[in-house]
């Protein structure tokens, strides 16, 4: 018979129900003459299967499973809610962070240390990456949705990271994704590894508290939020991103506004959206107009001969300044200047360095 206490320690740990624990157990290291395997000792099959289910997360192709999870109830979602071209603007426009600051929004995961991500004690240095790809997949959906609609994807150029403190064994930590800057091809995403005491004081530092007032179309979930007294940061990575659209690479200011960040009057989340919605109307009248996606034509380069009443154009590159985020330049600059250039800089210099 099996130990009660293997089975309640199993259950536990792998979150499988007790029927389906027993029943690979069963298959496992039952008797000799139904278990697979039956020339192996039972005490090293049970062993080898302990170690196994203690391990799920690792299985071949959860990673897969955790990365792409996201997407597919996004797109699920989307089927239910968003059949017409009408409601699928309405649920863009709901999904979206119109006119959001690009550097007060967040996206967050909750992860926990567990065996098949500990090191000697503490949470391994490839643990700290592996929850960058699912907080980065998790982040593109929440914070780009539209860029997921015009078929456009994220993809990885470089990722540095920066220990400060370990992360025991079992300790449950949140990784929060922000947007540090952007220049003419990369968009830099930091991730910050945070940890909570066991009772965290509700009282948060006057000195930290954020002015920003974000627009009402973007959900509280989603926006930054100052953390409270005694919270730890164990460790800092930023990675340097770019959107593309089949090969092309887009501009990040020119994604993040086809996004809606930027512009709190909306007036070019209005224009994105006519773009994306455009009808063209066949020449017999009697037939419906056909919705056409003119974005993708943006995001094949259209934006640099885009001309939209309003907005002046460069007279040196003829390219409107409806596609530049002017009004975050200054931060922009800032973080660039004096955060991520130099991190890009020194390692260029190692990539030319021949030992």
């Amino acid at each position: 018979m099996l130990s009660t206490e293997l089975i309640s320690a199993l259950q536990s740990r792998t979150g499988l129900s007790v029927e389906r624990v027993k029943a690979v157990l069963g298959v496992l290291i039952g008797p000799s003459d139904r278990s697979i395997l039956p020339f192996i000792p039972r005490p090293v099959k049970l062993l080898v299967t302990f170690v196994f289910l203690l391990n799920w997360r690792s299985w071949p192709l959860v990673w897969h499973v955790k990365c792409f999870t996201p997407t597919f109830w996004i797109r699920l979602e989307a089927l239910f809610k968003a059949r017409t071209s009408t409601s699928k603007r309405q649920y863009l426009g709901k999904i979206s962070c119109i006119g959001a600051d690009p550097f007060e929004v967040v996206s967050m995961i909750k992860c926990t240390a567990s065996v098949d991500d500990i090191g000697v004690n503490c949470l391994s240095n490839s643990a700290y990456f592996k929850a960058c790809d699912f907080s980065r997949g998790k982040a593109f959906l929440e914070l780009f949705p539209a860029a997921l609609n015009d078929l456009a994807w994220i993809a990885v150029g470089a990722t540095n990271c920066r220990y400060m403190q370990e992360i025991l064994p079992g300790t449950s930590y949140e990784v929060k994704t922000t947007i540090g800057g952007w220049d003419e091809k990369w968009l830099y995403l930091v991730y910050h590894f945070v940890t909570y005491p066991s009772k965290p004081p509700k009282k948060i530092s006057s000195q930290r508290k954020s002015s920003y007032k974000a627009p009402r179309t973007v959900p509280p979930s989603k926006l930054k939020a100052p953390l409270p007294e005694g919270a730890v940061v164990h460790c800092v990575v930023t990675s340097a991103c770019c959107f593309k659209f089949g090969r092309i690479t887009v501009p990040p200011a020119v994604a993040l506004i086809t996004c809606g960040f930027g512009d709190p009057d909306k007036k070019r989340w209005f224009h994105v959206q006519d773009l994306r919605y455009s009808k063209t109307y066949p020449p017999a009248s009697t037939k419906p107009p056909i919705i056409k996606n003119r974005m993708q034509d943006i995001l094949r380069g259209g934006w640099k001969t885009d001309q939209v009443e309003g907005w002046a154009t460069d007279p040196e590159s003829g390219v409107s300044n409806f596609w530049e985020l002017g009004e975050y330049e200054d931060r922009r600059a800032q973080n660039m200047r004096e955060i991520f250039e130099p991190v890009h800089l020194g390692l260029k210099t190692l990539r030319e360095t021949v030992y």
